[in-house]
């Protein structure tokens, strides 16, 4: 069922003629940065909040590393470092030996049942 513009009252067509994000105001909502820096001002005797209001918001390796990773200074670096050896995990076994090891370790299984079963049959 559909309301003809007609019969709507001129304060809820101007609402629905706003554009999205501007029909309804927000009387209640204060803007993040003014309600960030009343907190700020009230937790002023914190050291960790006076810090941040001496030295800004970042650390100041944060804007060593960002000056260090600037194009700029990416160019004027020249020097390749040597590629790194790749890590080998102490508990790896080595491919080249890995099929003769699984074939030597079935065997010996095969050849340790066998064995059990010769010696443990007259038993049961």
């Amino acid at each position: 069922m559909t309301v003809s513009s007609a019969r709507l009252a001129p304060g809820v067509r101007s609402v629905l003629d706003a554009p999205r994000g501007q029909r309804f105001s927000h009387p209640g909502h204060q803007a993040v940065s003014t309600r960030e820096e009343l907190l700020l001002a009230q937790m002023g005797d914190n050291p960790r909040v006076a810090y941040r209001q001496r030295h800004g918001i970042l650390p100041a390796w944060m804007e060593i590393q960002h000056a260090r990773l600037s194009p700029a200074s990416v160019e004027t670096r020249t020097v390749a470092s040597p590629p790194r050896p790749r890590h080998r995990s102490h508990r790896k076994v080595r491919g080249s030996g890995s099929f003769g090891l699984a074939l030597c370790c079935h065997a010996l299984a095969a050849v340790l049942g066998a064995f059990a079963h010769h010696v443990l049959s007259p038993l049961l």
